[in-house]
């Protein structure tokens, strides 16, 4: 769908003018010494502590970023965070699937949970889709751009992407939205938080729907009219206090996604037919026309916490997460209960504990018996020094993991050390250092596929083993001021073992056969320089953040090949908030981000090809007004360059170079 140039004229223009009405609008003059609250962060060491405090090189997305720009989705507000690559495709996933690299690892080497407990999606092999949190729900996002399989276990190896929803509030808040766009777009949304008479309870609760008739595409041809959409969410959170120096916490995040979708080249469940080799491996029949598929995510969890005594504090986690994709004929489940302690010596902050992890994955052309059992325990040490200007992390864990399926390998114990470090020789200077081990281990599917995949097959392999990646990074963060920062950073990752697929000798039917196989080792190393600028009282305040990311690989034989490899990322963000009358604000937002060097590697009928993606140039703009006294309006145009798109997740995307507008409204009560 076309924006016209009279619609795209008229909006870049009173964002033009109102930003420099914004910043002369009040006589007084900006004060220098007001800033972000400061933010809080857990993921880093599995302990409520302020970032400033925090040894591992890491970044938080706090509710105030997200509202600064009127995000509707969660990726809206990533793509500008520096070093974090976000991309999408339309092969067997969902329209809307949004994944993220961080600092040039393939996103299917991060872990990302919701408030510490893992989330899954379609797509076992290309990482999470970050969308499937809707972003009025979210209180602040923790990255962890390090290798942390020493406190997360298997997927770790490039960092972790935490998901922390809003609590309950101490007075009742409700808040209305509602909003329409391109694409016959429309959503609506419900949210209520609150908290009990007696104080011990609160909770939070959303609801929302979407519906969407779909981006318009160039490529692939099979999606091309069909990628419309309807995503109905609800999460709950509830907090609880029973007694003094107890904390129980329980959530609820269930999802249904209904997407258009044809079966052509893509297997259904329920016929078992002789493959062309007369083996016995199971074989499905295809379907062409389109229609509705629906996914389904269901996800609840606790966590609970009580301090023993000052010395002392127990903390139990257990959550259960199912994933069922009639698209990708998926079903993902995880199921985890986690028991540890804390002691509080002097200078010390040990954690003891343990963890059990079970996943269960099917697959058209994988049986259906086959899954994993995962036996962890660690323990981590994080020592504060020198009049706490030395915090050091020092963590070790080890997973043992079973496989129940025929011939299967089980891998373990497998050992994850890593040590991080936080120096501030002067209060304006903090330096980081950061050494791990992180591993990924072999999913079922790696282990045991048989299928037949667009002109070739495609076999597991019951005996792989882990992957593996040293990881060192450094970090470099000056604050000369409370208002300003700048940060230089680098990484360095040694990958072994690395799970290739490759072609064999032997061929099913004529067909090139391909198999995976732990032969890879590689580089993938870089760095991020980016910075900060926070001015403003409480009448006028501007936000500018900014960056470039790059990203390289490399192997002793030139043969790494990564599924993805996000190449040079830049990115930018503007924010003016002005007082317009009394209690009443206006916000101007301006945002670009870009990537050249992208880069992906595809199996055909001839070998393996890489693949170059196009470069990315992406300018949007947004104004967002309180009208009344708990009413917000705000409109927002994306892609104003009227750029073409290209993105890769399992199939390459090609995104038309139209402008996309948006358009709501907010109520709160």
């Amino acid at each position: 769908m076309k924006v016209s140039a009279r619609v795209l004229f008229g909006f870049c223009a009173a964002v033009v003018c109102f930003l420099p009405c914004l910043v002369f609008s009040q006589q007084e003059k900006p004060e220098s010494n007001i800033l972000e609250l400061e933010k809080k962060i857990v993921s880093a060491t599995r302990h409520e502590s302020s970032l400033k405090k925090t040894p591992s090189i890491s970044h938080v997305v706090t509710r105030d970023d997200i509202e600064k720009i009127n995000a509707l989705k969660t990726s809206d507000v990533l793509q500008y965070v520096s070093g974090v690559n976000i991309e999408s495709g339309t092969g067997s996933g969902g329209p809307y699937k949004k994944n993220i690299s961080v600092s040039g690892m393939p996103n299917y080497y991060n872990v990302v949970m919701v408030n510490g407990m893992r989330i899954r999606s379609s797509h076992i092999q290309t990482g999470v889709n970050i969308d499937l949190i809707p972003v009025a729900s979210i209180e602040r996002i923790e990255i962890i751009k390090d290798a942390s399989s020493a406190l997360y276990g298997s997927d770790a190896l490039g960092g972790v992407i935490n998901i922390i929803t809003r609590k309950g509030t101490a007075k009742q808040k409700t808040m209305l939205g509602g909003g329409t766009g391109t694409y016959s777009s429309y959503n609506g949304e419900v949210m209520s938080r609150g908290s009990s008479k007696s104080g011990k309870t609160a909770y939070s609760v959303y609801a929302g729907y979407q519906r969407s008739d779909g981006a318009d595409i160039l490529a692939p041809k099979h999606r091309i009219g069909h990628l419309d959409y309807r995503k109905t969410s609800g999460l709950a959170r509830l907090d609880f206090y029973p007694i003094e120096d107890m904390t129980v916490s329980g959530y609820l995040n269930f999802l249904t996604d209904d997407a258009e979708f044809s079966d052509a080249k893509l297997t259904t469940r329920d016929t078992t037919l002789v493959a062309p080799d007369s083996s016995t491996s199971t074989w499905y029949q295809v379907e062409n026309e389109y229609e509705m598929k629906t996914a389904l995510m269901f996800m609840p969890g606790l966590n609970a916490s009580y301090m023993i005594n000052d010395m002392i504090t127990a903390h139990l986690q257990a959550y259960y997460t199912h994933w069922d994709a009639e698209i990708s004929t998926e079903l993902d489940e995880l199921a985890s209960p986690r028991l540890s302690f804390d002691f509080r010596l002097p200078g010390n902050l040990v954690t003891v504990g343990t963890e059990y992890l079970w996943r269960n994955y099917f697959r058209g052309g994988m049986p259906d018996t086959a899954d994993q059992y995962t036996v962890s325990g660690f323990v981590q040490d994080q020592l504060t020094l020198l009049d706490s200007s030395l915090i050091a992390l020092i963590a070790l864990r080890t997973d043992y993991v079973a496989n129940t399926g025929n011939d299967a390998v089980n891998n373990g114990p497998v050992f994850s050390p890593k040590l991080s470090v936080l120096y501030r020789p002067v209060n304006l200077l903090a330096l980081r250092l950061s050494a791990g081990r992180g591993f990924k281990a072999p999913t079922v599917q790696e282990l045991y596929e048989h299928r037949y995949h667009f002109g070739s097959y495609r076999l597991g392999n019951a005996e792989l083993g882990p992957e593996y990646s040293t990881n060192i990074a450094a970090s470099c963060r000056l604050e000369p001021h409370r208002f300003w920062y700048t940060e230089l950073s680098g990484y360095f990752n040694m990958l072994d073992d690395m799970i290739v697929v490759v072609p064999i000798e032997e061929q099913i039917d004529n067909k090139v056969t391909y198999k995976r196989f732990n032969m890879e080792e590689g580089f993938i190393y870089g760095g991020e320089l980016h910075g900060g600028l926070r001015l403003g009282n409480k009448h006028l305040s501007g936000t500018w953040d900014g960056g470039i990311a790059l990203s390289y690989q490399s192997s002793e034989d030139d043969s790494l090949n990564t599924l993805y490899h996000p190449g040079i990322n830049f990115s930018s963000s503007l924010t003016i908030r002005s007082q317009i009358m009394h209690d009443r604000y206006a916000t101007a937002f301006i945002g670009y981000n870009g990537a050249t060097g992208r880069e992906y590697w595809k199996t055909t009928e001839t070998g393996i090809n890489i693949n170059t993606i196009e470069n990315l140039h992406n300018l949007n703009v947004g104004l967002s007004f309180e009208l009344l006294e708990k009413a917000e309006v705000f409109g927002k145009l994306s892609n104003i360059l009227m750029r073409e798109h290209e993105s890769y997740e399992d199939v390459l995307m090609k995104i038309e170079g139209d402008m996309v507008w948006e358009a709501g409204v907010r109520i709160k009560i």
